[in-house]
């Protein structure tokens, strides 16, 4: 099941949030291959690691507490902050699932014509504020957008507590 929805975080938090990550201050990191299906090796991603394996692996713990906050209580084991930059076209960057046994949440932070596209063929526009929820194994994709600079999405893994 695949869940958007709209509005996820009050707007205080979310300006919070989205000026944090918005900031000169705020370290970006380079991988040279998006996922195992990329189409093209030569395209790349910008990230931030939040938390890995569970652990945290920045300073910047605070996004992941605030953009959680509403949420029951779960276990996190990988969050991160992702950057697209603007293409000349649509770009396909290869389905992938983010992990087994856990659910995914994105959180995106601008509108753009660039989205994230589900196996099944769902289409999940890039719209400020909005979340989608989604299995962690449902094979999905990222599609870079064509007008604005950047497209900028907050990824979590995670389990509720009482779930398995």
């Amino acid at each position: 099941m695949i869940d958007v929805v709209d509005n996820f975080l009050d707007k205080k938090d979310f300006h919070e949030i989205f000026n944090i990550i918005s900031s000169n201050n705020f370290p970006w990191f380079t991988i040279d291959r998006l996922n195992e299906n990329a189409d093209n090796e030569n395209d790349f991603q910008l990230i931030h690691i939040i938390i890995n394996d569970g652990q945290p692996n920045s300073s910047f713990t605070n996004i992941v507490d605030i953009t959680c906050k509403s949420m029951p209580k779960i276990n996190i084991y990988r969050a991160r902050v992702n950057l697209f930059t603007k293409t000349h076209i649509n770009k396909n960057y290869g389905f992938h699932k983010d992990m087994d046994n856990a659910k995914t949440l994105l959180l995106y932070l601008e509108d753009s014509n660039g989205y994230t596209e589900f196996e099944d063929g769902i289409k999940v526009e890039s719209k400020q504020n909005r979340a989608v929820l989604f299995n962690s194994d449902f094979l999905h994709q990222t599609v870079t957008q064509t007008d604005v600079k950047f497209r900028r999405n907050i990824n979590i893994n995670f389990n509720y507590i009482n779930e398995r």
